[in-house]
């Protein structure tokens, strides 16, 4: 999970940013957003 997160702060800073927040406000909510941040890198790669 920490890794999708460091390959984002590469690719946009203010996206990095933006899961950070929210993994500190929302902790209970990032196996939630795991499934969405494993699909935004496909599409960022594609």
């Amino acid at each position: 999970r920490i890794k999708n997160i460091e390959i984002y702060n590469l690719q946009s800073n203010e996206f990095q940013l933006k899961i950070s927040v929210s993994k500190f406000l929302f902790k209970d909510t990032i196996a939630t957003m795991d499934l969405a941040c494993i699909e935004i890198p496909r599409t960022v790669q594609n």
